[in-house]
């Protein structure tokens, strides 16, 4: 008995590190990094490379790596249109997407940094946005413009998968 309530606390406790461990996406263009990150659990990432493009996945010990054409050849194919005298078939509220709020979902995510330097190569427009960007920056959100052609974003958005289940659930 002692034992089987060890391995109930053990899946509560698996189940709720999955629910509140932070998911991270992070984007850095200054160092071509894109990745998506579950804390603790794993992460993909956006590989670039001269030559190719290749996703890397890795979950716990789990490692492994797809090159992007690979992954997108299969969707190249075309598919053929039904004729323009064919009556599309009515779809029945059971063939409907379930419908949830778009807006509730996009506000369980964080912005945790944002860096942003822009040089439109337009010194009148570089101008106009100078201090609208001035005003806009704040502790974690750096806006800047330069007049040195130098462009770049970093961006951390982080969320929780039990936001993300309670926002489509409401």
């Amino acid at each position: 008995m002692t034992i089987l309530l060890l391995l109930f606390g053990l899946l509560i406790a698996l189940v709720s590190w999955v629910l509140i461990a932070p998911l991270q996406l992070q984007v850095d263009t200054s160092r071509d990094r894109y990745q998506l990150e579950w804390k603790s659990i794993g992460y993909g990432r956006l590989i670039t490379r001269p030559t190719d493009i290749a996703i890397r996945l890795k979950l716990l010990f789990w490692q492994k790596e797809w090159p992007l054409q690979a992954l997108v050849g299969g969707w190249s194919k075309r598919t053929e249109h039904p004729s323009d005298t064919e009556k599309p078939a009515r779809k029945t509220k059971k063939d409907r997407a379930p419908r949830f709020n778009v807006r509730a979902l996009l506000r369980t995510f964080q912005l945790k940094q944002l860096r942003l330097h822009l040089d439109t190569d337009d010194f009148v427009l570089n101008s106009y946005l100078y201090p609208i960007f001035y005003f806009l920056s704040s502790k974690n959100r750096e806006l800047k413009i330069n007049y040195d052609g130098e462009a770049f974003l970093q961006m951390v958005v982080e969320n929780r998968l039990y936001r993300i289940l309670w926002a489509l659930l409401r």
